[in-house]
């Protein structure tokens, strides 16, 4: 005969066994979550490193595309507004709202730019060159954002005097720039400032539509006669002077939001007044009997007011005047 407690006695072996069991496997997942929990760190550390490495080789990508080899292709590794960033850049004042970024590089016309703008007339700068400029950057990395600061630069500066160092960093647009990750990579993420901020753009907007088919006449002085500029919608100007038409059409702009009599950087001005008022600047490129030049422009009431760095004020036709 069997003991009655035979049953209880196996059952008892049954969840003996079964807690032991249970308890290898917490002890199993317990080594390894503090495992996993020691090479976290790690982990976190080398994907930080590899991310900033990654950032470091777009920012050097968009650099060298501005400041040596013109390549239009950082353009589809930015953000919608950091391609108007690029443009600025690139364009500086001369903003005409179609503009794409691919057009702003095809018409950088990279040697000129480079002599005239950062390069003091210097021969142009090769990519290794740019070397110690991208490796000395400060990478900073927080999620899928990211900022490099420049810690070296060189480019031209007032009066075609080569800027080198710390000095050169605060002038460039490039000095500290903003990045964000989609889908994997890093993408050019700079806001525009100037004339191509949101503000700015529809200041320019209004001052160009109140110009447009309009005539501005200069002064006498310097000039023997009065001068007639005519501005038209496709973005040229005309010239009158001694009766006779300049001999062919110039591109005029109209600026907002920063000051363009200012040297590098350009200090940044309001795009309204406390009225309300739009107000800029207006630059003819190579105008006849000018090699250039800029006037300040303000709607009153509506109507374009244009005046001198003098502040004297200009005499503008009503619309339609300039026979364009």
């Amino acid at each position: 005969m069997k003991p009655r407690g035979y049953p209880i006695q196996g059952y008892r072996l049954c969840i003996y066994r079964t807690t032991r069991g249970r308890l290898r496997a917490s002890i199993g997942v317990g080594l390894a979550a503090i495992c996993a929990a020691c090479l976290i760190p790690g982990a976190s550390a080398l994907a930080a490193s590899r991310s900033a490495s990654e950032l470091r080789r777009a920012f050097a990508q968009t650099i060298l595309a501005l400041r040596v080899t013109g390549n239009a292709a950082v353009c589809s590794s930015t953000t919608p507004e950091g391609q108007i960033a690029l443009i600025e850049m690139l364009r500086g004042g001369l903003y005409l709202p179609t503009t794409t970024c691919s057009e702003a590089f095809a018409g950088r016309a990279a040697a000129e730019v480079q002599h005239t703008l950062y390069l003091c007339g210097l021969p142009a700068p090769t990519v290794s060159e740019f070397g110690p400029v991208v490796k000395k950057t400060v990478i900073h990395v927080r999620g899928n954002r990211g900022t490099v600061q420049l810690a070296y630069d060189f480019l031209c500066g007032e009066g075609e005097v080569l800027l080198t160092g710390s000095t050169a960093v605060a002038r460039d647009p490039m000095g500290t720039s903003h990045w964000v990750r989609k889908r994997g990579r890093w993408v050019f993420a700079n806001q525009p400032t100037g004339t191509y901020r949101p503000s700015a753009r529809k200041a320019v907007a209004m001052l160009r539509a109140a110009l447009n088919g309009r005539t501005v006449t200069v002064p006498e002085q310097p000039l023997p006669e009065p001068l007639t500029v005519g501005f038209c919608a496709n973005g040229v100007s005309h010239s009158t002077f001694l009766g006779q038409e300049g001999p062919d059409p110039r591109p005029w702009y109209v600026t907002s939001g920063y000051s363009v009599n200012s040297v590098f950087p350009y200090h940044l001005t309001p795009p309204f007044d406390t009225q309300g008022n739009p107000q800029g600047e207006v630059l003819l490129i190579q105008a006849s009997i000018f090699s250039g030049v800029e006037w300040g422009i303000k709607l009153v009431g509506g109507a374009p007011v244009v005046t001198e760095p003098s502040g004297t004020s200009l005499p503008v036709s009503a619309p339609g005047a300039a026979g364009c």
